[in-house]
């Protein structure tokens, strides 16, 4: 195999990694934007309910 295009499958493979590394903190973050919209959610209708 070629140095050069060993060096660009490595690269590749680096970046493949990276990409899956962020997907994983979006969705991370989503779920504690949600969680907490959620949690928002229902402390403003027990307030709310109340009255």
């Amino acid at each position: 195999m070629q140095f050069s295009r060993l060096l660009r499958l490595l690269a590749e493979e680096e970046a493949a990694q990276q990409d899956q590394e962020r997907r994983g903190k979006r969705e991370c973050l989503i779920e504690k934007v949600m969680a907490g919209a959620e949690q928002h959610l229902h402390q403003y209708l027990r307030k709310h309910q109340s009255r």
